[in-house]
């Protein structure tokens, strides 16, 4: 009987665990989980599944990134969902070329690369107002998913585009790395790239 109620008491105890944990992670903003880089996924995914002319998987892989786009989009900042609607804005119309037989990697890979560059936006602001409150600890996590972004944005660049991404992943690198950086420093510095990304997203348009 002991043992029993000890296994009971073991059971409760790890589901009490389990359920705090789970909503503990619910409250964190999303610019802190790896749900932020999901996106970059389903659109490699879906490129791949384009290029095989496997277009049932190419068009899940797609809505896929779209639904997780729009629930990023719900967590976000204005400004940065503002940059996230756009990017939607370019994969729905990628969706309906698509759907209708017309859609081109190449059409596809600036979508894609509009979409990660409003993402790293997201993350930066993000990480600019962690600054701000001096948790530069959450500041890193958020910039380490932007560069993530940017990474995969490498994978959709070609020529001067990848030019674009490469500086942007240096100079968000520089920011992590460099320890004798004060707070008003690493915030005109964030400020400079989200410059860079709104020029960006008017030259791609």
């Amino acid at each position: 009987m002991r043992v029993f109620f000890y296994i009971l008491f073991l059971v409760i105890s790890l589901s009490s665990f389990y359920v705090l944990k789970y909503f503990h992670e619910g409250e964190k903003p999303v610019s802190l989980l790896t749900e932020a880089t999901r996106p970059d996924n389903l659109l490699l995914n879906s490129r791949t599944h384009l290029r095989e002319e496997s277009m049932e998987r190419s068009h899940s892989n797609l809505t896929g990134a779209i639904k997780k786009l729009e629930s990023i989009k719900a967590d976000a900042d204005s400004m940065s969902r503002k940059h996230i609607q756009t990017s939607l804005n370019d994969l729905y119309r990628a969706l309906e070329l698509m759907e209708s037989g017309k859609l081109e990697v190449d059409e596809l890979n600036t979508a894609s690369i509009l979409t990660l560059n409003a993402l790293t936006y997201y993350q930066i602001k993000s990480a600019e107002d962690f600054i701000r409150n001096n948790e530069f600890g959450k500041a890193k996590v958020a910039l380490e998913y932007g560069k993530s972004h940017v990474k995969n944005a490498l994978i959709f660049a070609d020529g001067d585009k990848k030019n674009h991404e490469i500086r942007i992943y240096t100079e968000m690198d520089a920011i992590i790395g460099d320890e004798s950086l004060n707070k008003s420093q690493r915030i005109k510095k964030l400020e400079e790239i989200l410059d860079e990304l709104e020029d960006l997203e008017v030259a791609y348009h």
